[in-house]
């Protein structure tokens, strides 16, 4: 299986990443900065981008059989929730409808994390929906 993962330069993209490689999947992964810590291995493909840029995500997410999303609002986004607001527009419509997208957010699991969050992400969403 050929497998896109974005948002492995953080832990649980990371982890996610090893678990394919160590099952056979061959990897794309989509970084900011072009480098990854899996760089080396044999199947993996680092592509330097943004999953908000529609180009980008394009270029990782083809030919992918799935696509695993550990998306989050990053260090240094303090004002969107989700950056994968956007991301969400721009992959349904990339994607094929049969190819399964998964996606995972640690948004709110912590204080910090949920300072950072506008008020109605502390207030609605995740007292109704975590």
């Amino acid at each position: 299986m050929h497998v896109t993962i974005l948002g492995s330069t953080r832990p649980m993209g990371a982890h996610a990443t090893r678990l394919a490689l160590d099952r056979g999947h061959s990897v794309n992964l989509l970084t900011r900065s072009g480098d990854s810590q899996f760089k080396d291995e044999p199947k993996v493909t680092v592509i330097k981008g943004d999953a908000t840029n529609t180009e980008d995500l394009e270029r990782a997410v083809k030919n992918a059989d799935g696509v695993l999303s550990f998306l989050g609002a990053g260090n240094s986004n303090n004002v969107d929730v989700l950056p994968n607001a956007k991301f969400g527009t721009t992959i349904t419509k990339l994607l094929p409808p049969t190819t399964p997208l998964i996606t995972v957010s640690n948004i709110g699991c912590s204080e910090a994390s949920l300072n950072n969050q506008p008020w109605f992400v502390r207030k609605l969403v995740v007292p109704l929906f975590m």
